[in-house]
C-alpha cells in the first residue's frame, strides 16, 4: 500500500487509530475483490480461460504487503491472473482514496498518496530456484527462494499507483497472443545483485484510467539497445515480446546453465504446450536435480555434489509459478518464478 507509512505516522486521536482499520481492511477485503475479478466472465472470456477455475493463494503477509501464488498450468493463466490483479489494484486504490476523504485538509496531501501498488513475475521449481518447507513447533509453511525470486522482490521497487511492473519472463509469455493488455517500457536498470546487474527491462502494464493515470510517452534512452529504442516506440504486445526473447536469450549465453525460455506444460486444447515447450536443456537439469528431492532424507546428505553444480534443491515440481505482490507500503521489495513460475 503506497503512503501506508505515513498513514500509521500521521497525528490523529481515534482509538483504535484508523491506520489499523486501513491495513486491517486490506488483509480481509483485497483477496475478495482479487476473487470476484477472476470470476468475472467478461475477464474470463477475454483470455480464453472460461474453463478454468482460480487456484491461488495467499504465500505470505509481510506488513502491509500481501504476496500471492499461483501454479501455472495453462497457456492463456497468466494474462487471466495479470488482468484481474491489475483491475483488482484499480478498485482498491480508488476505495482507499474515497474511504480517506477525512485527510483532504491538512496532513500534507496525505490522501492523494494513498493507494495499491503491485508486480508480478513468474518463477520455475525445482531447478532454478528450490521450494523449501519451513516448520517451527506448529508453524509449518512453504518457502520460495531462488535467482528468479530475487529479480520478483527487486523489481517491486519500480511499481506505483500507475504501473503494475512485471518481470521478463512474465512479459514474453503475456505477449506471445495476448494484445488486450497496454505494455509500456521505462528502459533497463541494473537490479542490485542479480543477473550480474546487467541492466534489466523495466516493463509494466497500466492499472486503467485512473485519477493517478497521466500520459506516457516514449523517450529514447542510454541504456537502452538500438532495438529497444526502435521497438518501443510503438509498445504493442509483438515489440515487448521481440524484446523479452532478446534479453533472455542474452542471459542465457552469460550464464552457463539454469536459464531458458519460460515454458507452460498444457496448451490450451489440455495437451502438450506447443507454443511454450519445455526446453531440452530444462530436461536434461531436472533429471540432476530429481533424485535428490524424490528421494529420501539420505539423498540428502549426498546433495553437495549436486549444490556444487549450482542446481537448486526443491520438494515438488512446480514447471511455473505465478506471483503477485500487492504492496501498502511506501518502499517495497516484491517475487518470481519460471524455470521453464502468480
Amino acid at each position: 500500500m503506497s503512503g501506508s507509512t505515513a498513514l500509521k505516522h500521521a497525528v490523529e486521536s481515534d482509538r483504535p487509530p484508523r491506520w489499523l482499520r486501513t491495513i486491517n481492511d486490506f488483509y480481509s477485503d483485497f483477496k475478495v475483490e482479487f476473487s470476484n475479478f477472476l470470476a468475472t466472465s467478461e475477464i474470463k472470456k477475454a483470455f480464453n480461460c472460461q474453463h478454468l477455475s482460480p487456484n491461488y493463494s495467499l504465500w505470505k503477509a509481510l506488513g502491509d504487503e500481501l504476496i500471492f501464488k499461483v501454479e501455472i498450468s495453462h497457456e492463456r493463466e497468466p494474462a487471466w491472473y495479470v488482468a484481474a490483479f491489475s483491475k483488482t489494484i484499480m478498485k482498491y486504490s480508488c476505495e482507499i482514496y474515497e474511504k480517506h476523504s477525512y485527510l483532504e485538509n491538512g496532513n500534507q496531501g496525505l490522501r492523494r498518496k494513498l493507494g495499491v501498488k503491485g508486480t508480478a513475475w513468474v518463477a520455475g521449481f525445482p531447478v532454478t530456484n528450490a521450494v523449501i518447507s519451513v516448520t517451527y513447533g506448529d508453524y509449518e509453511r512453504d518457502d520460495y527462494i531462488g535467482p528468479q525470486m530475487d529479480v520478483g522482490f527487486r523489481l517491486s521497487k519500480f511499481s506505483d499507483r500507475r504501473k503494475l511492473i512485471i518481470s521478463v519472463d512474465l512479459a514474453y509469455l503475456l505477449t506471445e497472443f495476448v494484445t488486450e493488455l497496454k505494455f509500456y517500457f521505462d528502459g533497463r536498470k541494473p537490479l542490485p545483485g542479480v543477473l550480474d546487474e546487467q541492466p534489466y527491462p523495466i516493463i509494466w502494464v497500466s492499472y486503467g484510467e485512473t485519477r493517478f493515470s497521466t500520459n506516457f510517452k516514449h523517450c529514447e534512452s542510454e541504456n537502452w539497445t538500438d532495438r529497444e529504442n526502435d521497438l518501443f516506440k510503438d509498445c504493442d504486445a509483438h515489440n515487448v515480446h521481440v524484446v523479452c526473447k532478446d534479453f533472455i536469450n542474452e542471459i542465457k549465453e552469460i550464464k552457463s546453465g539454469g536459464y531458458w525460455m519460460p515454458f507452460i506444460p498444457t496448451g490450451d486444447d489440455g495437451k502438450e504446450n506447443i507454443i511454450f515447450p519445455e526446453p531440452v536443456e530444462y530436461k536434461v537439469e531436472y533429471e540432476k536435480v530429481s533424485p535428490v528431492w524424490q528421494s529420501s532424507e539420505k539423498n540428502w546428505e549426498n546433495a553437495d555434489d549436486f549444490m556444487d553444480t549450482d542446481h537448486s534443491i526443491g520438494k515438488e515440481k512446480f514447471q511455473n509459478m505465478l506471483n503477485l505482490l500487492s504492496s501498502t507500503s511506501s518502499a517495497l521489495p516484491t517475487p518470481t518464478d519460471a524455470d521453464q513460475s502468480s
